[in-house]
């Protein structure tokens, strides 16, 4: 009953000493996808993992946030801009972060009211939140066109029911872009959006914020909170799907439908990754333009001092409350205890207080300006009653027990130590068990004193006075051993030469408690104050400072660090990441486990050699097997894992150091089964066990696609599984295994074989922080050998002194020479079968080289993607999205790179199997949203469900398109300019619009045509040039109006533009008939029914020049004509122009993507005895000879950059050919190629 009431007791004492902090967040609207940050950090355990309980509030009516904060009723808040104003009538209020960086702040009216624009706001009734209106957007925007909307309008209390607009309880309400308008496109009702940032105003959008006081009483609190909550916005946009389910589930006040939290969430996630890669950036210079309109809007009297109103964390700052800084004046002198001799924390020499505690101690002095009286003298005993009784006001180097916790507050440990059992050299010591019986030396009320007396009756307790004491009573016999930690035993032993004292055993106790050496900093209880200064000032000293101070106490104990030296940035990242996370194995002993939710093990070692080099702590995150702990890398819960080997899969999430353990791979079989040579032996054949997510297991069945691979949760089960017989062996490390067999399956199991893979095994660091994998790489390589290998052998040679079975040895070397003479045999057959191998690996690697070629070097986008997560892509998708890699691509949600305009027709989609080709939108790195053709089709691939996404980029295509249309629209602008003209040049640019219709259906006509491909490739290769001189032209006009080329006010200058505009106009005439011909002459092809004249082949060839002459010559290509044919020759002459068009733009081309200078085309026509030569010819380096028989073959082209289409000489061969009983050919020259057209005169 006694040991109950202690334990409830101590369950209490440490709940109060660590429980969680209670804050809260009041939010700026009912609950939705706007606020998913908050609560993936509250259910995820981001804000637990930061001892934070954070309530969240949700909005109700009558209450302001601003005022929530003010009045302390909630630590932290959502709010606008209008915070600004407050902050200048005295509020101290100080920005975190702002989640969106434009603002999702609209004003929506209905279609039917007739509100379109802001102007037509004056006198409506506009429902609003209380302190919106003062929003810098919506102030500023709307006053810059002429609306002042505190005096324009008619503000109403927002009601949060969007129901009062759509019943004309307002006229305007205020909404989010990402909500209201989806629910009324939903409901049917039509509406207008009147947005800020469509005037040029894109500010910040729901600014986190809190009050100096908050800052100032707990800043570390602050910084976690922010951090804690960013974390919780990107793990929410980078997982939409399944925050959308938490939300709908639990957080679903409006009750929302799912497609409207998705809808909001994509919208979301735009604003919040607007011009920025990180959620929740504000910058000053931003804040400063936000600044600037209130005070040109006279919104504010003063411009805001910038540094005063956006919280910057900085660790070495110290923030005192104005009651601490109080007590600090008047208390003056701080009295600390100071131990004689207590080396390297505490001890007195040479007059005056010395040690590793007392420079802290210092260092704390000088950053609170006070002065520091030392007393020293008393035993530990008498110090704990001095404290007690308020006679001194601080211990050093103390740590918290339940006992302690009834008088004395304690601050976080600076410093941490295992305890260690030292005992005599000859002693077999290396537990607690071994000393029941027996006399251990320790000082009287120490923590570990304490500990032993109360649980461990059965061991004798020789007290001593100080360290000194305790280790001269072990070294001479008097004790048997004693329990310390390293720098302080070492350094008695080494000052006085006790080296028959050493280390026989590491110590992990059950109780959580004293389970480590914490050294803290102890005040009385009743001085809260005071051990909330000492906290703030501990945790403000810089890495520089503390790591001098190990430098200086504790450097004989570090091993090989003039190898490690950090850069500035990374002592600087370490000074503000105060703790890494780390996740290891839970059952790979010797390597490491976790025991009563301690790390044990060989890593454990390490990481503390790690932790002392890098000076900040190493927080173990406890998983229940190896699969978790995966699980919890790819999340970012850990930073760390102590040991890992890299694999294809883990790059995605993590990088890894050099390896610092290397061990060969084993296969335990049982004691009856023969020796295995080689792993192929028996991996297609017979169930091999091994442990589910370890780096083996990926490697060898990418390696063994036959394998029989069975996975295993961890070790023991897999080594159960093969002495039960269903497996016939497990495989991992030798040193695991050996471990396993000695202690649990000595006369049962055997190691059966070694492969020639080993185990590398480094520390994994997630990939995203290359500043931490920067730091252990480092570490790992200032390791000392000596050290390393100590550290091995310690664990090793325990696996192996705890049982020896001397049995299985004499077996084992019964049957070495058996193995000998198969080993032998095995090596000849290997060498040939691995030759073998070896060759297959090496065509099926070129043959998916070959294939990976193609599928990279198509022209569309290709999507792999799996479970909604695009697992690769080729390098068309890369291009497309514009990224520098397919990094980030893959692991991303597919629907990341839909735009919202196109996603509900996406899910739509999302779940049929085969999807013909449609259209939609897709978003680009830089928010880009680019039209592409789309198809899908699902296949399975190892039972996976696997969706090939194919896109063809539209861009190009749309934009031939629109170029016209931008030439219409040119004019169109300046005919309300132009009013002054006569009604002919209406009646010209009608007939210009006409025409153009004209043609648009004679497209709409020809599309129906079954060879709709090749007419709109030769359409669009010929359409360039004119619709550039058209462009052109109105450009031409727009230009001379701009710089006022004519003087309007007199007839002189009106006339001379007149004619100006009627040339331009003629030229545009003549261009639009050359397209329209054509459209004619194309569909007069296919028909065909067409008109052959008798023409002489130099018109064709001048008409063609008049197209495109301008356009190469301009680009410094020379054209010589030598036209000497003058027999009229019967043709069809818009079809012939098309040939030589389609020839010479080949040429044009071609100069361009070679950069050939100096270019020349030469044109020559020659009449012949059975009719007409014509030879096109360039300089522009020819064809390949391979490839010249190939230019007429439909889809060849030599245009690198995928342009071409590949039909145009194709349509050329067809219509001097079969239309005109004609022959082409090309030929290489020597600087080029002719083409030569023969014509017969019949």
């Amino acid at each position: 009953m006694n040991s109950i009431k202690i334990i409830v007791l101590l369950v209490l004492l440490f709940t109060n000493l660590f429980s969680k902090q209670e804050i809260s967040v009041q939010l700026l609207w009912k609950h939705q996808f706007e606020f998913a940050g908050y609560y993936v950090a509250k259910e995820l355990g981001f804000y637990a993992e930061k001892d934070l309980n954070v309530e969240i509030k949700e909005i109700t009516p009558h209450i302001t946030v601003n005022e929530e904060v003010r009045r302390g009723r909630a630590t932290f808040g959502i709010g606008r801009t209008s915070l600004l104003l407050d902050i200048e009538k005295g509020d101290d209020f100080v920005l975190l972060a702002s989640i969106f960086q434009y603002s999702p702040s609209i004003l929506l009216t209905l279609k039917s009211s007739g509100i379109k624009t802001p102007q037509d706001l004056k006198g409506k009734r506009v429902m609003i939140a209380s302190g919106s209106e003062y929003d810098a957007e919506f102030f500023t925007a709307f006053r810059h066109i002429g609306l002042d909307f505190l005096k324009d309008t008619k503000i109403l209390q927002h009601s949060t029911d969007i129901y009062d607009l759509i019943n004309n309880k307002t006229d305007a309400m205020y909404a989010y872009i990402s909500n209201e308008p989806f629910y009324l496109r939903d409901i049917g009702i039509e509406y207008n959006i009147l947005n800020p940032k469509n005037y040029g105003f894109d500010f910040y959008g729901d600014m986190l914020f809190t009050t100096q006081r908050v800052i100032d009483n707990d800043p570390n609190m602050v910084k976690d909170f922010k951090e804690a909550t960013l974390r919780g916005y990107k793990w929410a946009f980078e997982n939409i799907d399944q925050t959308v389910d938490l939300i709908y589930n639990k957080y679903n006040s409006q009750n929302k439908s799912k497609q409207a939290l998705l809808y909001e969430a994509y919208e979301l996630k735009k604003m919040a990754y607007y011009e920025t890669d990180e959620v929740g950036v504000i910058t000053k210079t931003k804040l400063k333009r936000m600044v600037d309109l209130y005070y040109e809007n006279n919104l504010l009297k003063n411009p805001l001092n910038l540094d005063n109103i956006v919280f910057e964390y900085n660790q070495q700052e110290l923030y005192l409350t104005k009651e601490e800084k109080e007590y600090l004046q008047k208390k003056q002198v701080l009295k600390v205890h100071n131990e004689l001799n207590y080396k390297p924390f505490s001890f007195y020499t040479s007059g005056k207080p010395s040690g590793y505690s007392i420079d802290l101690m210092d260092l704390i002095a000088k950053k609170l300006d006070i002065q520091v009286e030392y007393i020293s003298g008393p035993s530990w005993s008498e110090f704990l009653d001095k404290l007690k009784n308020n006679t001194i006001d601080v211990m050093l180097n103390i740590t918290p027990t339940s006992q302690r916790l009834k008088h004395f507050n304690f601050t976080i440990p600076y410093k941490k130590y295992n305890y260690i059992i030292y005992s005599n050299s000859h002693s077999k010591i290396s537990s607690l068990d071994d000393l029941k019986g027996k006399n251990i030396a320790l000082v009287k009320d120490f923590a570990i004193y304490e500990y032993i007396k109360q649980n461990y009756p059965e061991i004798n307790i020789n007290e001593e006075d100080n360290m000194y004491e305790v280790i001269r009573s072990v070294g001479f016999g008097k004790s048997d051993a004693t329990i310390t930690t390293e720098p302080i035993a070492q350094n008695v032993i080494v000052e006085n030469s006790i080296y028959n004292v050493v280390p026989t055993g590491s110590l992990i106790l059950s109780n959580e408690e004293i389970s480590q050496v914490n050294l803290s900093i102890a005040t009385n209880k009743e001085n809260i104050i005071l051990n909330n200064i000492l906290q703030k000032a501990l945790q403000s000293l810089s890495y520089d400072e503390l790591f001098g101070l190990d430098q200086k106490w504790f450097v004989r104990y570090q091993t090989n660090d003039e190898k490690l030296s950090f850069s500035s940035n990374e002592i600087s990242y370490l000074q503000d990441k105060q703790v890494i996370n780390m996740c290891i194995d839970p059952d790979w002993m010797p390597y490491e486990s976790i025991k009563n939710s301690k790390h044990i093990g060989l890593t454990k070692d390490f990481m503390d050699i790690f932790e002392a080099k890098i000076g900040i702590p190493i927080k173990l995150i406890p998983t229940n097997d190896w699969d978790e702990s995966m699980t919890f890398a790819k999340e970012r819960k850990c930073d760390i894992f102590s040991l890992a080997m890299p694999t294809e899969e883990r790059l995605k999430y993590m990088n890894f150091t050099t390896s610092y353990i290397s061990s060969p791979l084993v296969i335990a079989t049982k004691n009856d089964k023969l020796f295995v040579a080689d792993i192929n032996d028996v991996i297609n054949s017979e169930k091999i066990g091994i442990v589910k997510g370890y780096a083996f297991e990926e490697i060898y069945k990418k390696r063994y696609p036959n394998n029989k691979l069975v996975s295993v949760n961890n070790i023991k089960e897999g080594l159960d599984l093969v002495a039960k017989g269903e497996l016939y062996g497990f495989i991992d490390s030798l040193i695991t295994i050996g471990y396993q067999i000695k202690t649990n399956y000595i006369s049962e199991l055997k190691i059966a074989g070694k492969f020639d893979d080993s185990w590398e095994l480094g520390i994994g660091v997630r990939n995203d922080d290359l500043t931490l994998h920067n730091i252990f790489q480092k570490v790992v390589l200032s390791l000392d050998e000596g050290v390393k290998q100590n550290i091995i052998s310690k664990w090793i040679s325990v696996v192996y002194e705890e049982r020896v079975d001397y049995t299985n040895l004499f077996r084992v070397i019964a049957i070495t020479f058996v193995i000998i003479v198969i080993l032998a045999y095995r090596q000849y057959i290997l060498s040939r079968y691995n030759k073998t191998l070896q060759i297959a690996n090496q065509n099926i690697n070129e043959a998916y080289l070959e294939l990976r070629y193609l599928i990279d070097t198509t022209m569309e986008a290709i999507f792999i993607v799996q479970n909604g997560k695009c697992i690769d892509c080729n390098y068309s998708a890369i291009k497309l999205l514009g990224f520098e890699n397919k990094e980030n691509i893959l692991n991303k949600d597919i629907l990341d790179f839909i735009s919202t305009s196109s996603l509900e027709s996406v899910l739509d989609k999302l779940t049929q199997s085969k999807v013909e080709p449609y259209e939609i939108k897709l978003i680009s790195k830089t928010q880009e949203e680019i039209p592409v053709l789309i198809k899908c089709q699902n296949f399975k691939s190892n039972n996976k469900e696997i969706r090939i996404v194919a896109a063809f980029d539209l861009r190009e295509i749309k934009e031939q398109n629109q170029k016209l249309q931008v030439a219409y629209l040119e004019i169109s602008k300046k005919q309300e300019e132009l009013h002054i003209l006569n009604q002919i040049l209406e009646s010209r640019v009608k007939e210009e619009v006409e025409a153009n219709l004209l043609k648009d259906k004679i497209l709409q006509h020809q599309a129906r045509l079954a060879q709709m491909g090749e007419l709109i490739s030769i359409i669009a290769h010929q359409w360039r040039q004119p619709l550039a001189c058209i462009a052109t032209c109105a450009i031409g006009i727009r230009l001379k109006l701009d710089l006022k080329k004519y003087d309007f006010s007199s007839q002189e200058g009106r006339d001379d533009f007149v004619q100006y505009l009627y040339s331009q106009i003629d030229d545009m005439e003549k261009y639009t008939q050359n397209l329209t011909q054509t459209i004619d002459d194309f569909k007069d092809f296919y028909k065909p029914k067409q008109k052959y004249n008798l023409i002489n082949i130099n018109e064709v060839v001048l008409k063609a020049l008049d197209i495109i002459e301008v356009s190469i010559t301009k680009s410094g290509t020379k054209i010589i004509k030598e036209l000497n044919s003058i027999e009229p020759i019967r043709m069809h002459q818009n079809e012939m122009m098309q040939v030589v068009l389609n020839i010479l733009k080949n040429s044009y081309d071609n100069f361009k993507e070679k950069n050939i200078s100096n270019s020349v085309i030469k044109i020559t026509s020659n009449d012949k005895m059975n009719g007409v030569e014509l030879i096109i010819s360039d300089n522009g380096l020819g064809i390949e000879e391979e490839n010249i028989s190939k230019v007429f073959d439909p889809y060849y082209t030599t245009k690198n950059d995928q342009k071409g289409t590949g039909l145009g000489l194709y349509i050329a061969k067809a219509i001097v050919q079969e239309h005109h009983n004609g022959t082409i050919r090309a030929e290489n020259t020597q600087d080029g190629i002719s083409f030569i057209i023969f014509l017969n005169k019949s």
